[in-house]
């Protein structure tokens, strides 16, 4: 058996809820498998003066692994003490690793004050060698990245050249949203695999609050790993559970780990409002009212994160994503908050529509969406009485990849519609040509765009 211990200050491990009932540490595992058929177990506990009752945190470690029959199969001992900071004992972070086949064990852990060796306090843990799976377990951390000399001391966990810096609980600081996460995937050896790998962020009720892709896989052949940092911005204090959801043609396999975001400790410097600056100055219905735009700004994991937030967990939000310095358009700087909000009150005043059924938000129109994201046009062309066809308007932006927009008021109502773009983050309409006028297929190519080819444009194939 190889065996580690390591000794680490988490600073953001507090106290287990519940620990004073616990007779013994608590043991967390996370399993990866190795060809032909071995399972290789990692192990990590917390150690502190709270678990060995004790000012003094010195101990003994007994661990021990024993087969269904009861067989010990592994029996190891080593001592350890709690690393000293401003005078009293920090946690500790013990870890031990072995091996196994496919069968059911248990693992014991036992820590003792060595002052009082007899006093012994035991953790126990059932573990399953796995048989052929397709995915390892999942394993959640503050950090994820490449061991080299300089950083291989920093790893709790390490697969090759990958570390891994877990604890006994994934904690996520306000001061860095982000979760690191690892799991492995092993493709069976007489076929490829093809599908994706998701990252779902759940409430413990289950509700779905984000959805993330986390890979690709076509047709993936061999062992490998997936692993990285998954952004959680915006997730008010409390728990929540990782999924990683391995999505194939014909099967799915979900990986799971829990992880808390722990509440802000301090407030930062900055004015009024503190971390939330000038979004504390807003009232709740001020902030939905003035942002409510922003639903076109983030993507979909982003939103389905801040539409769960309560008005204090969007301030935190909008903080991250905007800074919490109060607008000022006469400074002669332009902040990213300052665009947004220069964008949404032209948006509000320009392109309020009503449809049949009612009425939208102005950021809800196509007009409305695009002006937001993009901002005014390098040139606009507008047409409100064409040759022929629906009134349109053309909106053609030079600066940023000569990204143009069509947009057709097909029920002369003043609601105009995105028809063509050669955008591939927006969608036309695939008969947009038979919507308007050659005369809005000359505008566009007056203006460069490369039309794509189809029949419906009467001659015109292509750029001038």
């Amino acid at each position: 058996m190889y065996r580690k211990s390591l000794l680490t200050i988490l600073a953001l491990c507090l106290a287990s809820p519940g620990a004073a009932q616990q007779p013994g540490p608590e043991i967390t595992i996370f399993r990866t498998w190795r060809p032909p058929n071995a399972t290789v177990v990692e192990g990590l506990f917390r150690v502190d003066a709270e678990l060995l009752g004790t000012t003094d945190c010195a101990y003994q470690v007994e661990l021990q692994v024993r087969d269904s029959a009861g067989k010990q199969l592994v029996a190891n001992e080593w001592q350890g003490r709690c690393p000293i900071v401003d005078g009293v004992p920090a946690p500790a972070l013990e870890t031990f690793e072995f091996a196994v086949v496919p069968a059911t064990y248990t693992v014991a852990v036992t820590v003792a004050p060595e002052a009082r060796p007899s006093d012994k306090r035991t953790g126990t843990i059932t573990v399953e060698g796995l048989q052929a799976p397709l995915a390892s377990d999942l394993i959640l951390a503050n950090a994820v990245g490449y061991v080299d000399s300089a950083n291989a001391s920093t790893w709790t966990i390490r697969y090759g050249t990958i570390g891994i810096q877990a604890a006994s609980r994934t904690v996520v600081a306000p001061a860095d949203p982000s979760l690191a996460f690892y799991f492995e995937v092993y493709p069976p050896e007489t076929e490829a695999i093809t599908g994706a790998a998701w990252g779902i962020v759940r409430r413990p009720d289950g509700k779905e609050l984000a959805r993330v892709q986390l890979a690709k896989l076509d047709s993936a052949t061999g062992a490998r790993p997936i692993a990285g940092r998954l952004p959680v911005a915006g997730l008010p204090p409390g728990s929540y559970l990782l999924e990683a959801s391995l999505e194939l043609s014909d099967t799915t396999i979900t990986r799971s780990g829990k992880f808390e975001v722990s509440a802000p400790t301090a407030v930062a410097a900055g004015g009024p409002g503190g971390r939330t600056g000038y979004f504390s100055s807003l009232s709740d219905e001020e902030l939905e009212r003035q942002f409510a735009p922003l639903v076109v700004w983030l993507t979909a994991a982003e939103l389905r994160v801040y539409e769960t937030l309560s008005p204090a967990g969007k301030r935190e939000f909008l903080a991250r994503q905007f800074g919490t310095a109060t607008p000022d358009p006469n400074d002669g700087t332009e902040t990213a908050l300052e665009v947004f909000l220069e964008r949404s009150n032209y948006v509000n005043e320009q392109f309020t529509e009503r449809t049949s059924q009612a009425t939208m938000g102005p950021w809800e129109t196509d007009r409305g969406r695009v002006w937001l994201i993009r901002g005014e046009p390098t040139t606009r062309v507008t047409r409100p009485n064409p040759q022929a066809g629906s009134p349109y308007e053309i909106w053609f932006y030079s600066q940023d990849r000569s990204y143009a927009y069509l947009f057709a008021d097909e029920t002369r109502m003043g609601h105009f519609r995105l028809i063509f773009t050669n955008d591939p983050n927006q969608q036309g309409v695939s008969n947009w040509a038979r919507i308007i006028g050659n005369q809005a297929i000359q505008d566009m190519q007056r203006l460069g765009v490369i039309l794509p080819r189809t029949d419906d444009l009467t001659g015109f194939t292509g750029g001038r």
